[in-house]
């Protein structure tokens, strides 16, 4: 049964408002329901707030109705939020062991050692955990999308992990950001092993956000470019990386 017709008419936002600010986990979910019928940037962002809730059933709600706003709202909402990080953790690189191939009977081993990825890296693009899975399963870039796929919605199902991009709809891993729920949305660390590809798109735009060079210029893309490569160390022969990521992974960086 479609949820909004469950719920019935459209409630008015500002009773929906008064209820997101409840001390009741009930409230707030009914809150994160009601807010998927208002399709607006204000809605939006309460339903990102709602989005880390430290109710899960709330969180859930808020994320599924998240993915009915229209792109354009949605990428609004990520640059707003990009710039916000405040946070003690401290990243570090994944050190992996071998874990074997996956099995029926490995499923749980897989799904605890991406936790672990999250909880040393932080959020962490899906190709990223695949490559990781890969490595450390043996099977090298082997590791299928679609398995590595299937691991990670069980996670996402059991609220152990959370999604932060806005590609809902897509199977495309690469242009996925997860992350543990009480982790910051974005980290802003060295490249150290990572792909360029790997690198999630709300850490670069951060990156940008921060320096005050590009703050004067924040429409000069080869100043852009000149930060992110100082940054993460890229090398003349991987400029070509940068264009490819620009399209895909990173689309979205400016705007």
């Amino acid at each position: 049964m479609d949820r909004n017709k469950f719920f019935g008419d459209k409630a008015p936002f500002e009773e929906l408002l008064e209820q997101s600010r409840s001390s009741d986990a009930t409230e707030r979910w009914i809150a994160a329901i009601g807010l998927s019928q208002h399709k607006t940037l204000e809605s939006a962002r309460i339903l990102w707030a709602l989005s880390r809730d430290d109710d899960p059933v709330t969180r859930d709600a808020a994320t599924v109705g998240l993915r009915e706003f229209d792109s354009s709202v949605l990428k609004l909402l990520e640059q707003e939020t990009s710039g916000n990080a405040e946070t003690e953790f401290v990243p570090d690189v994944w050190k992996y062991q071998n874990i074997g191939p996956l099995t029926k009977e490995s499923e749980g081993l897989f799904l605890e050692t991406i936790e672990n990825i999250l909880s040393v890296e932080g959020p962490t693009t899906g190709s990223r955990i695949q490559r990781l899975l890969g490595m450390a399963s043996g099977q090298g870039r082997s590791m299928s999308q679609p398995k590595v796929s299937k691991l990670l919605e069980r996670l996402l199902f059991t609220h152990a992990i959370t999604r932060i991009d806005i590609h809902f709809d897509s199977e495309d891993l690469s242009i996925w950001i997860v992350k543990l729920p009480t982790q910051p949305d974005f980290v802003i660390r060295d490249r150290n092993d990572r792909l360029l590809t790997e690198i999630p798109v709300n850490e670069a735009r951060a990156i940008l956000s921060a320096d005050r060079q590009f703050q004067r210029k924040p429409d000069n893309r080869e100043v852009a470019f000149a930060i992110l490569t100082e940054k993460y160390a890229i090398a003349s022969n991987e400029f070509f990386l940068v264009g490819k990521a620009l399209e895909h992974q990173w689309q979205g960086l400016f705007g």
